[in-house]
């Protein structure tokens, strides 16, 4: 038979069972400690390591820390330094901003005074452009007859003696082109333009000319160009070959010429150099 517990009794029970309680709740608390330290334990190389790596971090940067520190002083002494230049560079401004308007004005002048001899010589601009341009076409032709007078100043003693019965220096100058042709043709008719009036006598004459270069130069190959502006006519000759027939000096001349009505003429020429030391046009055997 269960009997009723006494107050006294409950108490006491109510007091063990707490006691019980409390005592398995700090087992448990100590049993988590244990299992947190031994938690810890595990972590604490891997945290050492961790822990060495940023001290290992920590001094360099330390140490730039401390040459930043040094760097400082020497910096704030540029800054006051510059601080001091900056009331001076401001007064140079002011000058300058001061010297400004004269120096404005100053140019505006310069450029109206230009201004004004532009206008004065620009009346005169067209006429100085046509001068220049009537010189830029005559000068090729001035340039040729410089170039043929002193070709031809080797020959003129040679021809002088020749050419004495003739009477004059503008004969001796003028006997290589001449002569050519006196064999019974002209230089028209030797490269097939005879009988031709825009072939003209200005034409046969720079024609004569060049050949005379050629024959003087003596060099096989060489070749010079001629044109006249007038009749809108040009050409190039040709020293082919130099050789002897019949006890006379001879020469091959490639002829190619070209008229301003589209006609072209290329023909080779044989010359051959007289008795009397000019050169004609070889007759045909």
């Amino acid at each position: 038979m269960w009997r009723q517990l006494t107050p006294s009794e409950q108490a006491r029970l109510l007091g063990s069972a707490m006691v019980g309680g409390g005592v398995l709740a700090l087992a448990i608390a100590l049993l988590a400690i244990v299992w947190q330290v031994r938690s810890l334990q595990r972590q604490l190389p891997e945290l050492v390591m961790r822990l060495d790596g940023t001290l290992q971090k920590v001094g360099p940067a330390l140490r730039d820390v401390d040459a930043i520190r040094k760097l400082i002083p020497p910096i704030l002494a540029e800054v006051k330094a510059t601080r001091e230049l900056v009331p001076s560079v401001v007064a140079e401004v002011a000058a300058v901003r001061q010297a400004l308007p004269p120096l404005v004005e100053q140019s505006a002048a310069a450029v109206n005074n230009a201004s004004g001899a532009v206008r004065a010589v620009e009346p005169h601009i067209p006429g100085v452009l046509t001068e220049v341009k009537k010189t830029r076409e005559a000068l090729p032709g001035m340039l040729d007859r410089a170039d043929k007078l002193v070709a031809r100043a080797s020959t003129i003693g040679k021809e002088a003696g020749k050419d004495a019965a003739e009477g004059a220096i503008t004969g001796i100058i003028t006997a290589p082109f001449k002569i050519i042709g006196k064999a019974g043709k002209g230089m028209a008719d030797a490269i097939g333009l005879g009988g031709r009036t825009d072939f003209t006598a200005d034409d046969q004459r720079l024609l004569g000319d060049v050949t005379t270069e050629l024959i003087q130069a003596g060099k096989v190959g060489g070749r010079r160009i001629w044109t006249n502006k007038k009749s809108g006519n040009r050409g190039d000759a040709t020293l082919l070959a130099m050789a002897e027939r019949n006890g006379q000096p001879c020469v091959t001349m490639r002829y190619h010429v070209e008229l301003k009505s589209g006609t072209v003429q290329d023909r080779d020429v044989d010359l051959c150099q007289q008795p009397d030391g000019a050169w004609a046009v070889a007759t045909q055997e």
